[in-house]
């Protein structure tokens, strides 16, 4: 979840999430100060982790794309579709500045299709659509439903392209 990074992240959440198990909430800011990713992880991974690599850091991939997206958009306005399994996550940004992040249950082609263009047409029709996923081949791209929106489609092999998004995630001024 999205938060002004001034709001206070455990009453939010807990308000809009009242069910959930989890155990700590985390917050990861996106860089400019204005917006923080509010997260839950698992009460032990993070002992876990401390023991096996000492030096570790949790990057969570929702705060990664957000922060890709933002990167490329001050090029050209950008829409980014990260599906993961049955999830589709969708972040658009324009000159640098977020302007939608949010994630759609998403079965198949006609689903994310759907998702990808109702956000399209609703946050000033983007002109680079990036598609992305942890497997290979990324999200086949129908050439008579998406391209025809979009100036530039590119797909982006997010493990083929790790240390491309650390490096906008590390050195990014955003």
């Amino acid at each position: 979840m999205l938060l002004p990074a001034e709001w206070e992240a455990a009453p939010f959440y807990r308000l809009q999430f009242p069910d959930s198990q989890a155990g700590r909430l985390c917050s990861h800011p996106l860089g400019d100060g204005l917006q923080s990713l509010v997260y839950e992880s698992e009460d032990g991974l993070g002992p876990v982790l401390d023991k096996v690599l000492p030096s570790h850091r949790i990057i969570p991939d929702a705060c990664l794309m957000a922060r890709y997206v933002l990167a490329e958009s001050r090029e050209i306005a950008t829409l980014l579709a990260w599906q993961a399994a049955d999830r589709l996550q969708l972040f658009v940004a324009s000159e640098g500045r977020l302007l939608f992040a949010n994630a759609f249950q998403a079965t198949d082609d006609s689903q994310r299709n759907y998702h990808i263009l109702n956000v399209h047409r609703e946050f000033g029709q983007p002109k680079r659509l990036v598609l992305a996923g942890p497997t290979a081949p990324v999200l086949p791209i129908d050439d008579r439903v998406l391209t025809p929106f979009f100036e530039q489609v590119v797909c982006l092999d997010a493990f083929a392209d790790i240390h491309r998004l650390l490096d906008v995630y590390q050195n990014a001024s955003l």
